[in-house]
Parts: structure tokens; C-alpha cells; sequence
């Protein structure tokens, strides 16, 4: 993932910053992490890798000493710093990674490591590092001054979307600027429903004057396997001069399921969000409040719109596409943002057109970053599902749902600071208006409740690439017990950000 052509950094989003950075902690060691030996980490066993008069020959020279000097920990730092002061932060975050396994518990060494990461292009990593060794208590007054100051100064320039966010959120610099962010990930799964089929066995028809129950094809049953994944998906935001925003997102998704040919599908989205101007907003007069180095707190109020397209395509048949607008309003505060919407979608079954329909409903979302590292999403929805064709089963739907999503510091690797707990569960609701079918459970009109969790561990292995463990639990309840269904599943997958 890692390029040794250093003039790329000079195009990514974190080189300005921490090049900054990383001259003022320089040229400034009250502040700064103080590179000498009482301020790294223990010295190995070796006296003449971490003397001082040693560590304080120039980069060139200093650096020819690493094959004898690999496994002491404060020449690894002195020469990660050293590096960052050149502003080659891909090299810098190899020195101090390997520092981190020789001695994973020195601020000094993790300032220096984030520092590293952004440069890198990896602000993300860089910012959930900070955060957690900034809520350590025994950090020299010093040094926890320092990781104030890059936190707030790095984090209004956090403006690309982390890979499962949304493309909207927190702002909280309204300086004109853009960023872009390419993800792309391998996944490697177990799901035991893979096509998400009924939980039930056979089948009881209600007939006049009787009920028949008959067994289920072997091909409804769930069906157990692996399944592989690849992701790609773009990014694209830019903050307008006069106030306004706007991000495009786009994603392509391959899932292979060769236990279950039916299910190996392909789909594709891409997303346009424009936020106007605000039409009313306040700043806080009083600057003694702020925290020192940070932005005053603003409230704002404006318009925006979204479209999208989805399109899906199995093996099996099934084609879907579908095509939404939203128009709302967007009420900004501090760390907040709260948006509410009017929805239209179309949905277009084209394999089975008669499930068809149009859907218009209304959305509230609530979206916070409780601190640099830790972010939530909050989500209310609530709609109608007109059919396209008087004759679809069940008729018109009434549609509820909610969803819930925290991002949350998580236990990392040893000298592999940053890793990151997604939490996530999602419900829906749904009733239809008249009755599914007369063969079934005499005509009973359907209702349906699903409830979705899902828990991932995301660890930084390198700047931009990141691996991660997951489990997801799917339980389906409904009237008619056909569409009573029960889904469980495990992954894991590396993921690479540029």
C-alpha cells in the first residue's frame, strides 16, 4: 500500500497539515515530544545505538546505522523523527512502527507515529490515535498540550467521509477546500441463509373446506457457505467559497457465493449531495468559552438534496433498480448535524415487475462526533410503498424503521495504535393494506419486523490499509410464517485507503 516516491505525498490531504506540524514541534520543544533520550523510550541492550552523541549525527549518517541498530527502540524513534522533520512520513511510520513492537507504551513514540500516519494520507488513524493517548493520565503537561493543539488543528481538515459513513456530517471548518478518498476491500465470509430463505420447512395452503401442507423445494431451504467480496468506492467532496457543499459518492460491489450459484450478484450506486448556502446562521460572540485553538462554535440552518441510482443483478435473475430523491432542510451545531427529509424512491423490480412500486415517506437524521475518535448516527424513517400494479400481493405498504451506528475507539495490536469498534443495528417495519394471498393463512393481511446487528473490528496494519473482523445477525418475524426467516454470518477482510 506504501509508495517510495515521496513526491506523491505533496497530493495527499494530511501532508500539509502534519508538514506543519511537524516543523513547529521542531522548532518548538516545550511543546513537542523532546527527542532525547529521557523522553523515548528504554534503551536496548546495545550502549552505542541510543548514546547521544550518537543519536545526534545527521540523517544520512544516522540512518546507515539501522541494520546494527534495528532492534533498540530509541534509535528507532530518533530516526522516525528525524524522518518527519524531512517530511518523509512513509519511512518516518516504518522506523516508529518498528519501535512500537520493541516498546508499544511511549507517548513520545506514538506522537510521532500519528504524525507519520497523517502525513501519510491517513488523518483518520492519525486523529483516533491522538484521542486515546490524549485520555492517558500520566502524560507529562507537555506533551498533552502538543496532542491538544494537532488535534485541533487537524481535525478541521477532516473532511472526507470515513469508508461506511455517510457523505455528509460535521463541518467544522467552513474554509473553501476538497478532498477525495478511494477505498477498496476484499472480504472473505460464512453465512449460514445465504439466499435469506424461510425458516419454515413446508408449506399449508388454506383451500375451501381444507388445509394442504406440502414440503418446500430443497433450492428454498437455507443454504450454508462461503461467499467472497470486493468493494470499490469513490468519494469526492468540496466546500464552496460562498457557504455551499456538495459530494459525489460512487460503488461498485461483486459478491460471490460458489456454493449457491443463484446468489452471486453484482451492484452498483452512486450518490449526489448539495448542500445550499446557509439561509440563517449565529456564531458564538464569546470567544473565552473555546477551546484554545479551536473554531467558535457555529449554528447554521440550510437546504440540500440528494440523488442517487442502485442498480443489482444476480445470477438468479433478479434485476433491480432503483432511484431516490430527497429534499430537506440541514440544522448544523457544534459537532452535530441534524437533517430532515422528504423521500421519494422508485423501486423497479424488473424480474418480477409486479413487485414493483413508488415509495414516498419522511427521514430524520442525526449524525455527532462525541470526539475525535468516536462519531454516531442516528436514523428515523417513515413512509408509504404505492404499487405499481393493483394485483401486487399484500397491496400498498405502510414502512417504518430506525437505524443506529456508533464508531468507537476499540483495543489495538501491539505497536499498532488506532483500531476501531462499528456498531451498527437497523429495524424495519412493514404492513401491508390488504391481504397477501387467499392460500394463505386465509388471506391474512402481512405483517413483518426485521431486525439487522452488526459488529466490526477495524485495525490499522499500515498507513491506508486497514483489516477488519465482523458478525452479523439478521432475525425476520412475521404473521405469515413464510416469511419467518433467521440469517447469522462471519468475515473478515483487509480494506486500503488512498
Amino acid at each position: 500500500m506504501r509508495r517510495n516516491n515521496h513526491r506523491a505525498n505533496r497530493r495527499r490531504p494530511g501532508h500539509a497539515a502534519a508538514a506543519a506540524l511537524s516543523l513547529l514541534l521542531a522548532c518548538a520543544p516545550a511543546q513537542a515530544a523532546d527527542p532525547t533520550p529521557a523522553a523515548t523510550p528504554a534503551a536496548a541492550a546495545d550502549p552505542a545505538c541510543d548514546a547521544p552523541a550518537f543519536l545526534a549525527q545527521d540523517p544520512d549518517r544516522l540512518s546507515a546505522a539501522l541494520p546494527r541498530c534495528e532492534k533498540n527502540p530509541t534509535y528507532l524513534y530518533h530516526l522516525g523523527w528525524q524522518r518527519n522533520q524531512q517530511q518523509r512520513y512513509e519511512q518516518a511510520a516504518d522506523h516508529l512502527e518498528r519501535a512500537l513492537l520493541l516498546a508499544p507504551d511511549q507517548p513520545a513514540t506514538l506522537l510521532q507515529y500519528a504524525i507519520a500516519l497523517a502525513g501519510s494520507g491517513d488523518l483518520h488513524s492519525a486523529i483516533h490515535l491522538m484521542t486515546a493517548l490524549r485520555q492517558r493520565s500520566d502524560l507529562p503537561a507537555p506533551l498533552r498540550a502538543s496532542l491538544h493543539h494537532l488535534l485541533a488543528t487537524w481535525a478541521p481538515r477532516l473532511l472526507a467521509p470515513p469508508a461506511d459513513g455517510p457523505i455528509w456530517g460535521p463541518q467544522a471548518d467552513p474554509s473553501p477546500r476538497s478532498a477525495t478518498l478511494l477505498t477498496a476491500s476484499l472480504r472473505l465470509g460464512y453465512d449460514n441463509n445465504l439466499q435469506g430463505a424461510s425458516r419454515q420447512s413446508s408449506l399449508t395452503l388454506t383451500l375451501p373446506g381444507q388445509h394442504i401442507t406440502l414440503p418446500l423445494e430443497p433450492d428454498q431451504l437455507p443454504r450454508a457457505g462461503i461467499w467472497q467480496q470486493a468493494d470499490l468506492r469513490a468519494s469526492h467532496q468540496r466546500q464552496q467559497p460562498g457557504g455551499s457543499r456538495w459530494g459525489l459518492q460512487a460503488a461498485l460491489q461483486q459478491r460471490n457465493t460458489p456454493s449457491y450459484a443463484s446468489t452471486t450478484s453484482s451492484q452498483a450506486e452512486i450518490q449526489l449531495d448539495y448542500t445550499l448556502a446557509p439561509v440563517w446562521q449565529w456564531e458564538a460572540a464569546s470567544k473565552t468559552i473555546a477551546t484554545p485553538g479551536q473554531p467558535p462554535a457555529r449554528t447554521s440552518l440550510a437546504p440540500w438534496a440528494s440523488l442517487g441510482l442502485t442498480a443489482l443483478h444476480t445470477q438468479g435473475g433478479t434485476r433491480y433498480a432503483g432511484r431516490n430523491l430527497a429534499l430537506g432542510l440541514e440544522w448544523a451545531a457544534s459537532a452535530c448535524v441534524l437533517r430532515a427529509a422528504l423521500d421519494s424512491q422508485q423501486r423497479q423490480l424488473h424480474s418480477t415487475p409486479i413487485l414493483s412500486g413508488r415509495y414516498l415517506g419522511a427521514s430524520l437524521q442525526w449524525q455527532c462526533q462525541a470526539s475525535s475518535a468516536r462519531q454516531w448516527l442516528a436514523a428515523l424513517r417513515a413512509g408509504r410503498d404505492q404499487a405499481q400494479d393493483p394485483g401486487r400481493p399484500g397491496g400498498n405498504q405502510a414502512q417504518y424503521g430506525a437505524r443506529l451506528q456508533l464508531a468507537t475507539p476499540a483495543p489495538s495490536l501491539p505497536g499498532r495504535p488506532g483500531a476501531q469498534w462499528l456498531l451498527e443495528a437497523d429495524y424495519s417495519h412493514q404492513r401491508d393494506t390488504q391481504g397477501y394471498s387467499p392460500l394463505l393463512q386465509d388471506n391474512r393481511r402481512r405483517q413483518q419486523q426485521r431486525l439487522s446487528a452488526r459488529i466490526e473490528w477495524q485495525q490499522p496494519l499500515w498507513p491506508g490499509l486497514h483489516t477488519f473482523i465482523a458478525g452479523e445477525a439478521v432475525a425476520q418475524n412475521a404473521n405469515l410464517t413464510l416469511f419467518q426467516m433467521r440469517s447469522q454470518g462471519l468475515w473478515l477482510g483487509l480494506r486500503g485507503q488512498w
